[in-house]
């Protein structure tokens, strides 16, 4: 965990760091922008920095590396660095286990001189754990520090917006796609294509960056192509796709988002103008040139309708094999048009 190892996102590091030079750190911050972009890791990072005993009489960016703090932060173990999420098999954030969560903010720290914590799926909290976790920032403990992880600020109650202080962050770029992830998906061949369909997000293509799922892709759009015939198999193998990311919700549902943001993004690539970053056309999957004379403007904009649509089902948490159902009845009826 270093600070200085963190890729992207300079204008949010040299932030922090003005904010820690003029001692005018606040107490919470909400962190928004897409998923996958290095949200997390920059708060966990930047809880570590405050946590470290060596910099506790004048804090500052980065980790000493030495003391008992750092490596506790190192092994995800820090009895002072709270962390909490909603559970993989909850749709919102129940309100017991925020108040389980607040009332670990109240005790004295262990290790550190204050304690620290990360509320991830801020995006999910519900009107009843909104209203329990605001009366900790309308009462918070001495020194309390709070990063609030979402994806849209108009998720949270005003409420809460207007008690923390707002962080955006922007998709990575190609360049720092490639620094963070390494030669051999560098070097893979879905690498370019994955990347820029992503829309920089370093999770989301990498897990783009397999066969079964481009081959998906393929299949859907050869289908609208009439070049495969129907079939009642696509619901299932979508399914399928999604299993292979894990045995949850939680980690099925982001894979089919990003499945989804594939076939939208290569949608948006046929009606052009090309979107920024767009791989160039000797780089392009054979079957996009192959598939793109068959598909006329009406369908592509239906497609993208009914992808919007899909997207929407899977994060109002409605079950899967209804919603991958229901999305493959939609493009069979659009292959016929």
């Amino acid at each position: 965990m270093n600070w200085q190892g963190l890729i992207g996102h300079e204008s949010q590091k040299q932030g922090f760091e003005r904010l820690l030079k003029k001692g005018r750190l606040g107490q919470a911050y909400l962190f928004t922008g897409p998923a996958g972009v290095g949200k997390r890791r920059l708060a966990k990072t930047f809880c570590a920095s405050l946590l470290c005993l060596k910099h506790a009489a004048k804090p500052e960016l980065g980790l000493c590396g030495d003391c008992e703090s750092c490596a506790l932060c190192e092994r995800d173990s820090h009895p002072d660095l709270l962390t909490v999420a909603k559970p993989e098999d909850k749709s919102e954030f129940p309100v017991k286990l925020m108040n389980e969560f607040r009332h670990l903010f109240y005790l004295k720290p262990m290790v550190s001189q204050k304690k620290v914590a990360i509320l991830d799926d801020a995006d999910f909290l519900n009107p009843e754990s909104a209203n329990s976790f605001l009366k900790t920032l309308e009462e918070p403990p001495p020194g309390m520090v709070v990063f609030l992880i979402g994806e849209r600020p108009e998720k949270q109650l005003q409420t809460i917006l207007s008690r923390c202080q707002q962080i955006p962050f922007g998709p990575l770029s190609p360049e720092e796609m490639d620094r963070i992830s390494g030669d051999a998906l560098r070097f893979a061949p879905e690498w370019k294509w994955a990347k820029w369909a992503s829309g920089g997000s370093i999770a989301s293509a990498r897990a783009m960056t397999t066969a079964p799922f481009w081959a998906l892709v393929d299949r859907v759009f050869r289908l609208l192509a009439r070049q495969v015939k129907l079939d009642a198999t696509l619901a299932e193998d979508l399914i399928h796709l999604a299993e292979s990311a894990g045995n949850t919700g939680a980690l099925q549902r982001p894979l089919l988002l990003d499945f989804l943001r594939a076939l939208s993004r290569t949608g948006s690539h046929f009606l052009g103008p090309k979107l920024p970053g767009d791989p160039l056309e000797d780089s392009h999957p054979p079957w996009v040139k192959e598939v793109q004379p068959a598909l006329s403007r009406p369908k592509i904009l239906r497609l993208l309708e009914t992808l919007e649509k899909s997207g929407e089902q899977i994060e109002r948490y409605i079950p899967l094999a209804l919603g991958m159902a229901w999305f493959a009845e939609e493009l069979h009826q659009l292959a016929e048009v």
